[in-house]
């Protein structure tokens, strides 16, 4: 299947984005893992696609290393994979409550109930996180994938799955800062074809200032909800909240 897919996106030019794989496999492994995966991943990418085809088509048996693509010159502007991202951090907090909370002996709705608690006063408002809580937690819920080995003798395999679907979380928080960025470029390339020198400010006033609010008043709200921000993410970089967890078990 993995060759199928490698297959196709290339005849179809669609764009793979690595970074988030290289980040999980440099914060288990090393920088220099991730840096090996990715010159290895970057000549999968350059091999031509019929090589692919033939593998998912069972017509032959492997790839030789000869047959990919000689290796590309690459320029890695990341100094380590290996470091700790903020959106896993944030991922990994809000993953490590939704396990302790299905360990609890509470109702689905009550669990439900906490958690958005816990987010509104001790953490920030994660939509991912929501997501993945309100599937996980339901009543008679499709947990198939999700938090693996949760509920092992061996806790240290129950927080590698926690640690694993943080990373999930991680790659969902990557494709919603992608889709913003495209939408952000795309309606400011429209602004600029449309409107002449002044349509920035229109795009920025219609975009971000439906009700014409004055501009003391835009930026009193904007550092206010910046404040707020700060103060949230500075609890939530404090260890305090990581050692508030229980991956004990209830016990009725």
């Amino acid at each position: 299947m993995a060759c199928g897919i490698q297959a196709l996106a290339q005849i179809t030019e669609a764009v793979v984005e690595p970074n988030i794989a290289l980040y999980e496999l440099g914060s288990g492994c090393s920088h220099a893992d991730a840096q090996e995966q990715l010159a290895l991943f970057r000549r999968i990418d350059h091999t031509h696609p019929q090589h692919w085809a033939d593998l998912a088509m069972g017509r032959t048996a492997g790839c030789a290393n000869e047959q990919l693509a000689e290796s590309q010159s690459q320029s890695i502007k990341e100094s380590t994979y290996a470091k700790t991202l903020n959106r896993w951090r944030a991922s990994y907090a809000a993953c490590l409550k939704i396990a302790a909370l299905e360990l609890s002996a509470m109702g689905a709705e009550a669990k439900m109930i906490e958690f958005t608690r816990w987010m509104e006063e001790d953490l920030c408002f994660l939509v991912p996180g929501v997501i993945l809580a309100n599937r996980y937690l339901a009543p008679n819920a499709n947990r198939n994938g999700l938090f693996k080995q949760l509920r092992s003798a061996d806790r240290n395999k129950a927080l590698q799955g926690v640690r694993n679907q943080a990373w999930d979380l991680t790659l969902i928080y990557a494709w919603m800062d992608d889709i913003r960025n495209i939408d952000a470029t795309g309606r400011i390339d429209s602004a600029k074809v449309n409107s002449g020198p002044l349509s920035i400010r229109r795009w920025v006033g219609a975009g971000y200032c439906p009700r014409r609010s004055s501009r003391a008043a835009i930026t009193s709200t904007a550092l206010h909800l910046l404040a707020t921000r700060m103060a949230r993410q500075k609890r939530l970089y404090s260890s305090r909240i990581f050692r508030n967890f229980s991956l004990r078990p209830s016990i009725d």
